[in-house]
């Protein structure tokens, strides 16, 4: 395996333990999966359970917001979508970059022009935060 492959598998690994340890603060140990199994043989990186449905979270190793959407969209969209899909209600893209405003005022025509329920959250996996939903 190439060691670029390499470095961002366990960037990838780094950052859903993280995420995993946050979400289990917010939501409760009970209601958070990684690598949670779905109906058609693959994994989503996180899943959060709340009385309003499901949300999955999908992580991405790239230097931009554009870019971890760019690669995560289409993977969650299947997810969610495909027809023996376990229904959730927010898809969420999940990196280290931080968010500006090209990127958020791109992820609010999706939520608006196309109903698409697609939020990003940045991780600080060394100050272990996990920002608010955007």
């Amino acid at each position: 395996m190439p060691e670029r492959t390499i470095d961002v598998a366990l960037r990838h690994g780094t950052i859903q333990r993280t995420l995993y340890e946050l979400l289990c603060q917010e939501a409760g140990a009970a209601n958070v999966r990684i690598e949670h199994p779905l109906a058609f043989g693959v994994r989503v990186d996180a899943a959060v359970r709340s009385d309003s449905g499901l949300a999955f979270y999908e992580v991405k190793v790239a230097p931009t917001v554009q870019s971890c959407v760019r690669t995560a969209l289409g993977q969650l969209l299947e997810y969610a979508y495909w027809p023996s899909a376990e229904r959730a209600h927010e898809l969420i893209v999940v990196g280290e970059a931080e968010i500006d405003d090209e990127a958020r005022a791109y992820l609010h025509l999706l939520r608006g022009r196309f109903a698409l329920p697609v939020w990003y959250r940045r991780v600080d996996v060394d100050r272990e935060i996990l920002g608010p939903r955007t």
